[in-house]
This record gives C-alpha cells, sequence and structure tokens, in this order.
C-alpha cells in the first residue's frame, strides 16, 4: 500500500471530472493536472473543453456528454475505457439547479435535476466500478452540498439530490471497502456551502442575499473553487488511505452556525 507520507501525489493517477470546464470541477480538474493526473474531464459545452485542454496540455483530454442523458453517460464510459483501461478516481462532480418554491417544480424539472445531480454518478458509480477495481488504490469522491443537511433555500429536489449523494456515499464505502483479500474502493464525498461559482452567480447578484451569506458562515466569505478542489484531491490521494464513508463540509463552518 502506497504509505500516507507520499500527501497529495496524485502522480501517474487516471482521473475522470464531470462538470469538468467550470466552477468546482474545473478547478480541480487543474488542480489534479498539476499535482501529476491524467484527466478526462466532462462537459456539455464542446468549446469550453477546447479551451480548458488548450490550456493544460496532454494530461487533459476532453468529452463533450449531457449526463441527464443516458447514451452520453455511456459515451464516456467509452472514453475511459479507450484511454486508460483503468481508473483511479471518479470526481462526481456535475451539478444544476432550479431554484424555485417545490409547489412550482413541474414533473420534468424535477426529473432533470435529479437525473443530472444524482442519476448520473449513481450509473457512473454503478458502470465504472470493474474499472476502478482495475485501478490504484482506486477512489470515488463526489460533490454533495451543505443542503444535503440543512435548508438553505436552494430548492427541494437540489437538496434531495445531494442527501442522495451523502447516503450513496455512505453505503458505497461499506459495499466497496478495501479488505486484505480486495483492493476495494474508497468512497467519500465533500459538501461544499456556498462557493463562488457561476452557479451560484445567480444567488450573489442579489445584495442582501449576499451579505445573510456572508453573516452566517463563520470565516464570513464565500469559498473558491480551489479550496473544494483541495479537499477533493486530499481525498483521491494516497493521504486519504484509511478514510472512507465520509462526507466532508468544505463550508467556512456555515453547517456549524445559523443560517
Amino acid at each position: 500500500m502506497t504509505q500516507p507520507n507520499a500527501l497529495v501525489d496524485l502522480t501517474g493517477r487516471r482521473a475522470l471530472v464531470t462538470g469538468g470546464t467550470k466552477g468546482i470541477g474545473r478547478a480541480t480538474v487543474e488542480l489534479f493536472a498539476s499535482l501529476g493526473a491524467e484527466v478526462i474531464a466532462v462537459a456539455r459545452n464542446q468549446d469550453d473543453l477546447d479551451a480548458l485542454t488548450a490550456e493544460l496540455g496532454e494530461q487533459v483530454t476532453g468529452v463533450c456528454a449531457d449526463l441527464g442523458h443516458t447514451k452520453d453517460i455511456e459515451r464516456v464510459i467509452g472514453a475511459v475505457r479507450e484511454r486508460f483501461g483503468a481508473l483511479d478516481t471518479l470526481v462526481n462532480n456535475v451539478g444544476m439547479n432550479i431554484r424555485k418554491p417545490t409547489a412550482d417544480y413541474a414533473p420534468d424539472e424535477f426529473a432533470r435535476v435529479m437525473e443530472v445531480n444524482f442519476t448520473s454518478a449513481f450509473t457512473l458509480c454503478k458502470e465504472l466500478q470493474p474499472m476502478l477495481l482495475a485501478g490504484n488504490e482506486a477512489s470515488i469522491v463526489s460533490v454533495s452540498s451543505v443542503a444535503a443537511v440543512r435548508s438553505m433555500s436552494t430548492g427541494s429536489p437540489y437538496a434531495a439530490s445531494k442527501a442522495a449523494i451523502d447516503q450513496l456515499t455512505r453505503y458505497l464505502a461499506v459495499e466497496w471497502a478495501p479488505t486484505a483479500d480486495a483492493p476495494g474502493i474508497r468512497v467519500n464525498s465533500v459538501q461544499p456551502a456556498y462557493i463562488d461559482t457561476p452557479l451560484a452567480a445567480p444567488v450573489f447578484a442579489n445584495e442582501a442575499r449576499y451579505a445573510q451569506i456572508r453573516a452566517a458562515t463563520p470565516m464570513r466569505r464565500v469559498g473558491q473553487p480551489r479550496e473544494v478542489a483541495a479537499a477533493i484531491a486530499f481525498l483521491s490521494s494516497p493521504a486519504a488511505s484509511y478514510i472512507t464513508g465520509a462526507s466532508l463540509p468544505v463550508d467556512g463552518g456555515m453547517l456549524c452556525g445559523m443560517l
């Protein structure tokens, strides 16, 4: 087993990062590449993928896919098989939200949020399990949210999808745990609070709400994508070799306070 004193070294690791061209996903792709990993980044916009791969070089390749659609997920799995054969790290980051009261949700809106935020993660975990088991001390890190734990005025479908991510994390951590007889897969999640990303930009545009969020955060600021990426990299690295089933808040202390 790789010793924990290797710290956050991802040299030679093969990673798949969904939602990889913006916000937390882009920061994660950039950090993984800087730490020595080879990365497949998934996003819906080909121009964004082209810009990312041009900037980061041969370590990063892109797959254009909408993970709310089964055929696109199949194409991503095929790309992982073709480029890597085996996989060391899966980062389920892709996410979306439709902010409105529960009573105003249309059935197709609810389905879309759940498909993108949760179903895609479940399907990738399930279908990529054989390649992860063939990998090197493999791990899964999924991006949840503090909304999985408490009301954040983000919309109940979004919160439910993130709570489902955390429960899937706990369940797979037990079911797929490494043992003395099998390599297994470590499975963890991170729970960001409000992070300075395009997804949160509409919320921050309301100055009163932005002030309320900062006041409710003990560190009195919103987080940066690189701060969540650092937690993802840690959980993916040999330094976290005895951590599985954890949901790590990256929230400036928000879960300790009141919103």
